[in-house]
């Protein structure tokens, strides 16, 4: 609603943004709304990440990264061979690379010292079997963050090819 206010007072807004925006629940649908009228003719496909059926194919790399930490052993490995290469680290790998959406909240995920989990900056945790039966039935309530959102794409959406920047050399 705040942006539709803001595209109110806007005056260099295209008809297709405006159009998209209007007509659009979601900042997310609207950008799927505009981007498909800009480049339709040429066969862009555009894909909701956050799609549950798609968050569904990732469960293996979700159970692996948030009970065994195996992401940021590969990560924190790779990085390190490239400092010792002379190359600067250019992603700070976490034990759990995740964060946790429901409701408005978008927070990391930490691990307790009692095996349990915390939502960071809310009261929301959960015993590791609750964690596990999220997974089952919530895969849609996590978001993988720099470190495993090339996964993520590639899971969903296999690559011919991958150009990344210099960010992504790992």
């Amino acid at each position: 609603d705040s942006f539709k206010q803001f595209l109110k007072e806007v005056s260099f807004a295209s008809e297709v943004f405006l159009k998209a925006y209007k007509s659009s629940k979601s900042l997310a649908e609207a950008v799927r709304k505009y981007v498909n009228d800009l480049f339709a003719e040429y066969g862009l496909l555009i894909l909701d990440g956050h799609d549950k059926d798609l968050k569904n194919l990732f469960k293996p790399v979700i159970k692996e990264d948030l009970f065994d930490h195996g992401p940021f052993q590969k990560a924190t490995e790779t990085t390190d061979k490239l400092e010792s290469l002379g190359f600067k680290g250019q992603i700070f790998p976490r034990e759990i690379n995740f964060f946790y959406l429901d409701k408005g909240v978008r927070e990391r995920i930490e691990r307790l010292s009692d095996g349990g989990f915390q939502v960071v900056n809310t009261k929301i945790s959960f015993t590791e079997e609750e964690m596990e039966l999220l997974i089952e039935e919530y895969s849609d309530r996590f978001s993988p963050n720099v470190v495993l959102r090339p996964v993520y794409q590639e899971v969903i959406l296999p690559n011919i090819a991958y150009l990344g920047g210099p960010a992504e050399v790992i």
